[in-house]
């Protein structure tokens, strides 16, 4: 197999890892979200803490959801050097993934914290049991969109000088 080709299958296993991740994040927050209903039913004063399950799903997630994006992450720039500008922007198309990751797992959580920051706009509660298992993986997926952009950008910068380069003349 070619490196070409093997960087490729990490690429799309980190994606796969992250993806999972993901959704394993996404369904703890979408359960929590359901079993709690925290937009109507609950009293503001108090936050009822996940399930086991619950916790355990946001934490294996916060857990594999770094692993995946590095690893689809370093696939990206490993080799980009004596890639052809075509490909690297290729790549840079590719570094944009993580957003979309983001966009679906993000939905259910954003309820959770504006719920358990503001609920009814007065101080927030002290112990935040939610806020808490949650907010690991919430934060790496928050951060993981500005990092596919700087990822991004960084490759299409790759791409601008190695096409500067290529018409250089000799």
């Amino acid at each position: 197999m070619s490196p070409r080709w093997t960087l490729t299958a990490v690429w799309i296993g980190g994606l796969a890892i992250a993806a999972l991740a993901t959704y394993l994040f996404s369904a703890a927050v979408d359960t929590y979200v359901t079993e709690h209903s925290p937009l109507s039913k609950i009293d503001f004063e108090y936050v009822p803490a996940p399930t086991t399950r619950e916790s355990v799903q946001a934490t294996i997630a916060a857990v594999l959801l770094p692993v995946g994006l590095i690893a689809a992450w370093v696939a990206l720039f490993i080799r980009a050097r004596r890639s052809a500008g075509g490909w690297i922007l290729l790549r840079a198309l590719a570094a944009l993934v993580p957003i979309a990751l983001a966009a679906f797992g993000l939905r259910g959580y954003f309820q959770v914290v504006v719920y358990t920051l503001c609920g009814d706009c007065g101080p927030p509660a002290p112990d935040n049991p939610a806020l808490d298992v949650f907010s690991r993986a919430g934060v790496v997926l928050s951060a993981a969109v500005p990092i596919s952009v700087v990822v991004s950008l960084v490759l299409v910068v790759f791409a601008i000088v190695r096409f500067v380069r290529s018409r250089r003349p000799a």
